[in-house]
C-alpha cells in the first residue's frame, strides 16, 4: 500500500469512488438510475469545502435513507428522499458497506493536517479493495491516480473534475 502514499487525499478518494462504481456494476445497478448519486459522491474532488460535502452526502448514506423521515433532511427534495429509497431497497450489503467506507474516509479527514501521510485513509482503501477481491473483482490499477499528488496542497491535491474517472459519465 504504499503505492498509495504519493498520492493526495482528493487523489484516494478518487480510487474509492472507482471502486464503488465497480461494485454497483458488479451487482447490475444501472448507471442511469445511480449517476445523480456518484455526480454528488464526485464532487469530492473538485468541492473547496470538504465539511459542506460530508454534510450533504451524510443525508445520502443509505442507512440515514432507510431510518429516517424525510422531514429530517435538509439538503435533500422529497423526490430525491423517494428516488433513493427505491434506489436502497435491495442495496447490497457490499455496497452499503463500501459507501459508509467512503463516508469514513472523508469524515476522518475532514479538519486534518496531514503530518503522517494519514494512514487511516490508506486503512480504508484496503478494506475497499477486499470488498473487491472478496467479489473477485479486478482492482483498481492505481498508477492512473498517481498524477494527483500528494505533496500538492498540503496533501489534499489540486482539485480536479473526478468525474472524467467515472465509468457512469462516459
Amino acid at each position: 500500500m504504499k503505492e498509495f502514499e504519493k498520492i493526495s487525499i482528493r487523489g484516494r478518494m478518487a480510487y474509492l469512488l472507482c471502486m464503488l462504481e465497480k461494485l454497483l456494476l458488479y451487482y447490475g445497478c444501472k448507471k442511469d438510475e445511480w449517476s445523480w448519486v456518484m455526480k454528488k459522491f464526485w464532487n469530492y474532488t473538485s468541492v473547496q469545502y470538504f465539511d459542506d460535502w460530508i454534510y450533504e452526502i451524510s443525508e445520502y448514506m443509505p442507512e440515514n435513507i432507510k431510518s429516517d423521515e424525510f422531514e429530517e433532511f435538509e439538503e435533500i427534495t422529497f423526490d430525491e428522499y423517494i428516488r433513493l429509497k427505491k434506489l436502497y431497497e435491495n442495496l447490497p450489503e457490499d455496497i452499503s458497506n463500501m459507501m459508509n467506507i467512503i463516508f469514513e474516509f472523508a469524515s476522518t479527514v475532514a479538519y486534518t493536517r496531514f503530518l503522517d501521510n494519514n494512514p487511516s485513509t490508506i486503512k480504508r482503501l484496503e478494506k475497499g479493495m477486499e470488498i473487491l477481491q472478496k467479489n473477485k473483482i479486478d482492482i483498481v490499477d492505481y498508477r492512473q491516480f498517481e498524477k494527483y499528488r500528494f505533496t500538492e496542497e498540503e496533501g489534499w491535491g489540486k482539485q480536479f473534475d473526478g468525474s472524467e474517472l467515472s465509468m457512469f459519465f462516459e
